[in-house]
Parts: C-alpha cells; sequence; structure tokens
C-alpha cells in the first residue's frame, strides 16, 4: 500500500473513532485546523479541551505519513504506527469523559452503544493493545 493510502487509511480510522459518539452536522469531517475547529464550535468543546490537542496531534502524525508529491512503497516505521495507535487510544478515552454526560442523558441508543463500548474496552486481552 502506497503513503498516501495509509494516510487515508490512519485518517479514517481517526475519524471513526470521533463520529461514533456525534452524528449529522455534529461529526468531524478532517484532521485540519479548520475542520477540527468548526468541531469543537459545533460540539461546544473548548480549544483547550484533551479532544483537540489529541485530534491537532494525530492531524500532524496523518500528515506525516505523506506529502502526496513523493508517493513511496516504503514500510512505514512501527514506533510511527505505534505512536498513532497510542493517541487514538488516548483520544478514545477523552472522549468517553467529554461525551459521557450526553450519553447518560440520552434515551437513544447511543448510551447502549456506549455502554457495551466500555464492556468490550474493559474486556479487551491485553495482547490487543499497542
Amino acid at each position: 500500500m502506497n503513503s498516501f493510502l495509509r494516510k487515508v487509511e490512519a485518517e479514517r480510522s481517526v475519524l471513526s473513532i470521533v463520529n461514533k459518539y456525534t452524528k449529522g452536522k455534529e461529526q468531524l469531517t478532517g484532521l485540519s485546523g479548520l475542520a477540527i475547529s468548526k468541531w469543537c464550535s459545533i460540539n461546544s468543546v473548548s480549544e483547550d479541551n484533551s479532544v483537540p490537542k489529541s485530534l491537532h496531534i494525530l492531524g500532524d502524525l496523518c500528515n506525516s505519513l505523506s506529502d502526496r508529491s513523493n508517493e513511496s512503497f516504503v514500510k512505514i516505521p512501527t514506533e510511527r504506527i505505534c505512536k498513532i495507535k497510542g493517541e487514538e487510544l488516548i483520544l478514545n478515552d477523552a472522549l468517553v469523559i467529554l461525551f459521557k454526560d450526553r450519553l447518560t442523558n440520552s434515551s437513544s441508543g447511543t448510551f447502549r452503544r456506549f455502554t457495551m463500548f466500555c464492556k468490550e474496552r474493559k474486556n479487551r486481552a491485553p495482547s490487543e493493545s499497542p
């Protein structure tokens, strides 16, 4: 897989993590500074919160996977992949905290999905963590 496709895959992974907590117009549309700021504004999240900070870090890490002008098929260093996966876990934990009140006050299936996610995370085997 070339470096641009790896970048797209990493970005989609981050977006799917964030967007399982939001829907419709509240969803994150990209990892640019503008997209993150817009998401913060729509969701009433302070830019000082750990979630946007983590999103900016992940955006930079994803951008470092490809510069679009110099595609390569060189293997991405394992430590960079581990750093992205680790930051995704940090982001997810911050999102759980951020949206906890919203989810517990919701009568929709979102809270059920949140509860199931927490149970799955608790039961995750140690070998599944980066």
